[in-house]
């Protein structure tokens, strides 16, 4: 997984959906902020992890979405938002969040597609030239007997809508997985997405409180590594104070990216079973809320080691974190250096015992 060096506020980050090879889409559901980015394939066996307008997250199987277009006398069920599938009788919703150019005639197949310019039909074209995707609009590319249907209910000029369905339409963001393994603190007994075997593993859990996220990969297919099935994840999720949970892609695709309060550089975390990390369609990431006026939250004290002999000398550091978890710099003279248990000193960072104790 790759992130831009530059931000700075992404802490951690786990990968997430499944996805289809063939046409280079994810399988599931993508919204972000609120925006319905791309729906999912429509396959029952394929939960999503979300997050509410209410900020509390959790999962379900959002795979038949009733989202519409309108222009106030007639409404047409839309097919799919931003996948690739413009085949048979539907129609599909695209925008410029992954391409800048609609089909047109490119596909070889006959096609309809409305230009929607700020809510209004702009132009409608018929096997023409693809549209440039607009940063205010979207275009409606209808095939099959669809296309009949489109030209006679819509003209240019019409004042149209989009009507989302009533789960997007309260939740903030949504993002595919695979079967959901927790409900309500236990193992479901039959998995809607069964990968049989021991495998590398990604999976989410979400506390009964719904306050805390649960992020795990399990490394395998290696010799030090085996894997694990989806209902030993389901038990490590459990274990680890999980009520509900969700599978995500396995597999090379299992990668875990994090970084500490003690330094800026996020590193994997995981050995991806490749040998080396794959691109991610989607992840999950964890970004802090900063604050502008940051204080000190955390010191951290290290000692070369746990043991050492009266008369020697050991290196004592401290670090520092503030509450946007930034390290911070520590002034040595400002810091005072204490011991109980033993009699000692403390020189130029370190640390000499003059007694025998702990």
């Amino acid at each position: 997984m790759l992130f831009r060096s530059e931000d700075q506020t992404i802490v951690a980050a786990i990968n997430s959906d499944f996805f289809d090879t063939n046409s280079n889409s994810t399988m599931g559901n993508l919204m972000l902020d609120g925006r319905l980015l791309s729906t999912s394939v429509g396959s029952d066996a394929f939960a999503s992890f979300n997050i509410g307008t209410n900020g509390l997250p959790y999962i379900a199987y959002l795979n038949a979405p009733k989202n519409e277009f309108s222009n106030g006398t007639y409404t047409k069920q839309i097919s799919y938002f931003n996948k690739p599938y413009l085949a048979y009788n539907r129609t599909i919703y695209y925008d410029n969040v992954f391409n800048k150019k609609s089909y047109g005639n490119t596909l070889g197949v006959d096609i309809v597609e409305i230009l929607v310019v700020d809510d209004v039909i702009k132009e409608i074209r018929r096997k023409g030239e693809p549209f440039v995707l607009p940063e205010n609009g979207y275009v409606m590319a209808s095939v099959g007997k669809d296309i009949a249907e489109m030209i006679a209910n819509y003209k240019v000029g019409d004042q149209v809508s989009i009507k989302y369905d009533v789960n997007f339409r309260f939740t903030d963001l949504s993002i595919g997985g695979g079967a959901q393994i927790v409900k309500g603190g236990k193992i479901v007994p039959t998995f809607s997405h069964d990968i049989a075997g021991r495998h590398p593993r990604s999976g989410v859990g979400i506390s009964k409180d719904r306050r805390e996220l649960i992020m795990v990969t399990v490394d395998g297919r290696t010799q030090s590594f085996r894997g694990v099935t989806q209902k030993e994840l389901a038990n490590l999720l459990i274990g680890l104070g999980a009520h509900d949970a969700i599978n995500l892609d396995g597999g090379g695709s299992t990668q875990m990216v994090a970084k500490s309060p003690w330094n800026t550089k996020i590193s994997t975390l995981n050995y991806p079973s490749d040998q080396v990390e794959r691109r991610m369609y989607t992840a999950l990431a964890i970004e802090k809320v900063l604050s502008e006026t940051p204080e000190l939250r955390t010191i951290k004290i290290d000692m070369t080691s746990g043991d050492l002999l009266v008369g020697s000398d050991m290196r004592v550091t401290i670090q520092a974190s503030d509450s946007n978890y930034n390290p911070l710099t520590v002034d040595a003279s400002q810091v005072a250096w204490s011991v109980s248990g033993v009699k000692g000193v403390f020189e130029a960072g370190r640390f000499v015992p003059q007694t025998v104790g702990k």
